[in-house]
């Protein structure tokens, strides 16, 4: 019955894939169907030509036939070869070269646009990696091509049907025995693509984590400091035994996959020997004429090669409609729909969390719990705690990638989920800690919350000289490609990156600015200066920031300390010190740490608690 199931899943993922080519490309669909018809029945007409043009040379021979029956068997002998090489080549090709750039164009866009409204939640879900992953990989490739393949497979089969019809002119027990062998040769063919199918599938996880091995040992930050701790033979002995670990499995499936092969071709082979003798009986008997038996021959050994073609063909099918299987999941998930503009945002830029709680999807811990504060326009606060306290959650919930299980998040009086995408952009500027990279020109890194304004130098420069860069070839040369996708590209170090980072939140006219740890690649001094900055420049604006150095915070208006899920402490951090509470325990702990080594490296490790 799984068997059964499987093969059912594959027609209708296959005819899913027609389903969405005809969506995009449906004229393009219908000539590339009609056209594999042509080809085919080309094809088994050329059998029937053959037929009467051997008999009417024989004819001719023996008794005298016309000439004239000959030459039209020639010519309809010939059209009929010529079909299938005019449509396969020429313009099948040309077709085919249509449909994959219209369809790359508009199922791409149509990807994209889904990766920009599903949840958030879905791309920290393990239950949904493969499909995001099989998403970003070009899918529209696999579906053209499982498309393809069916189509393909639908022309062997009309060749086969009339390949059947030349049998039954030998007799109907050639016809009947090559449909007899046809049934278990598929089966057979099929089972050996369900073990491959298997085996592959479930190798997911570790070719995941091969391919994240040879990333390690191939790019350069990863190399570089694999290479500084000798790791790197350690890590290449431990790809090489997972890689053997996978091709070991594969071959013994392999192994065990080619006894049914075995069986195939031996029952293929007593077909042939069956038929041949057959053949030649009935000719010398004089049951079937010289045309028949040279069509039938022939036709024989095109059956066979035609009817290992379908049997690939249909295991490609098979792998292919893994991508069509993920894509029509994924094109079902549900979106995150934009509300209506909200009412305009006046106010004092006043933020209230009222009773929030939230639970990550698949956890059971409960991270944040009751959790009410409230961020008057024009405070800056400091978010301090120890790891999976809760600061970044906060974080995300304030730029709605969640939506908290219970309470509410109230901006000037108006709940959070009401504001609209656009609004959500000029409320919040965030910097995360882990930012992106984006390999663009100076000018787009920096514009790219506001890019109306990116063609405004002075902004721009200014943005980067609030964020601590002063390079001069960097302020002078906007335009110039960061990283190493062009030649003349450069590529920045982690601080520089950082710094770019904040400039654009500098650079984006936001009511609210976001620092979730943004200068964890900065030295203490730097980041020092950073904030000082940071509350000079935004004088005007309210501020949160999330820092796992404690001095940093006492530049806050206020400091809120989360622990197990809650607000434990409130306030500046004299009245912070003063109470002697969680937040002095860290800050004195951190801070004999700097005095009793002086260093930040070495200090990293025990500041980090406090992320």
């Amino acid at each position: 019955m799984k068997a059964e199931n499987k093969k059912f899943r594959t027609i209708h993922l296959s005819l899913g894939a027609i389903g969405i080519i005809f969506h995009y490309v449906p004229t393009l669909a219908i000539i590339k169907i009609v056209l594999a018809m042509i080809s085919g029945a080309g094809t088994s007409c050329s059998f029937w030509f053959m037929q009467r043009l051997v008999d009417a040379v024989s004819r001719k021979i023996l008794n005298g036939g016309t000439i004239e029956y000959i030459i039209s068997a020639g010519i309809g002998f010939l059209i009929a070869m010529l079909i299938p090489i005019i449509c396969s080549s020429y313009v099948d090709g040309m077709i085919q070269i249509e449909m994959e750039r219209k369809i790359g164009d508009k199922l791409s866009e149509d990807v994209i646009r889904k990766f920009m409204r599903i949840p958030y939640a879905n791309f920290e879900s393990m239950e949904f990696q493969d499909t995001l992953i099989q998403m970003s990989r070009s899918p529209d490739r696999m579906i053209l091509k499982l498309f393809q393949n069916t189509i393909i497979a639908m022309r062997y089969f009309m060749i086969l049907a009339g390949l059947t019809g030349i049998f039954l002119k030998a007799g109907v027990g050639i016809a009947v025995s090559f449909s007899v062998l046809f049934a278990p040769l598929i089966w057979l063919n099929f089972k050996t693509a369900d073990m491959m199918n298997e085996i592959y599938k479930e190798q997911t996880i570790d070719q995941r984590k091969r391919d994240y091995l040879e990333q390690l040992l191939t790019e350069k930050d990863s190399l570089l400091e694999l290479k500084i701790f000798g790791a790197v033979r350690f890590l290449e002995k431990k790809r090489k035994a997972l890689v053997k670990e996978v091709l070991n499995r594969r071959i013994r499936v392999k192994v065990k996959a080619h006894n049914y092969y075995l069986i195939g071709n031996f029952l293929t082979f007593v077909w042939l020997c069956s038929i041949l003798v057959f053949l030649c009986m009935s000719a010398l008997e004089g049951s079937i004429t010289l045309g028949v038996f040279a069509a039938v021959l022939t036709a024989m050994g095109e059956a066979l090669d035609d009817s290992e073609a379908l049997y690939m063909t249909l295991q490609k099918m098979r792998w292919g409609t893994n991508v069509v299987s993920h894509f029509l999941r994924f094109m079902r998930l549900e979106e995150e729909h934009d509300p209506p503009k909200s009412k305009e945002i006046n106010g004092d830029n006043c933020i209230r969390f009222e009773n929030v709680s939230f639970t990550y999807p698949g956890s059971e811990h409960c991270i944040l719990k009751n959790v009410s504060f409230e961020i008057k326009g024009g405070e800056h606060i400091a978010l301090v705690g120890v790891n999976g306290a809760g600061k970044s959650t906060i974080i995300k919930l304030l730029c709605r990638l969640y939506r908290p299980q219970s309470g509410r998040i109230v901006v000037n009086g108006i709940d959070l989920q009401e504001f609209s995408q656009e609004q959500l952009q000029k409320l919040f500027s965030v910097v995360f800690q882990d930012y992106n990279r984006f390999y663009l020109t100076l000018r787009e890194n920096v514009a790219a919350g506001a890019l109306e304004r990116k063609e405004d130098d002075e902004s721009v420069r200014k943005a980067l000289r609030m964020a601590g860069i002063e390079n001069e070839k960097l302020l002078m040369e906007l335009d110039l490609p960061l990283g190493k996708l062009e030649e003349q590209g450069i590529e920045l170090s982690g601080g520089q990156w950082q710094r770019i980072a904040i400039a654009r939140a500098y650079f984006t006219d936001s009511e609210f600015v976001i620092l979730d740890e943004p200068t964890s690649a900065l030295d203490p001094i730097a980041e020092n200066a950073m904030y000082e900055n940071i509350a000079s420049i935004l004088t005007q604006k309210s501020c949160i920031f999330i820092s796992h150095r404690l001095a940093s915070a006492k530049m806050a208006d206020r400091i809120l300390v989360l622990s197990k899920g809650q607000i434990q402490e409130e306030g500046s951090h004299a009245e912070l010190m003063e109470r002697g509470g969680i937040y002095a325990d860290m800050y004195r702990m951190q801070s004999s740490w700097y005095e009793n080594h002086g260093s930040e490296r070495e200090c990293d490790e025990e500041n980090r608690k406090y992320i």
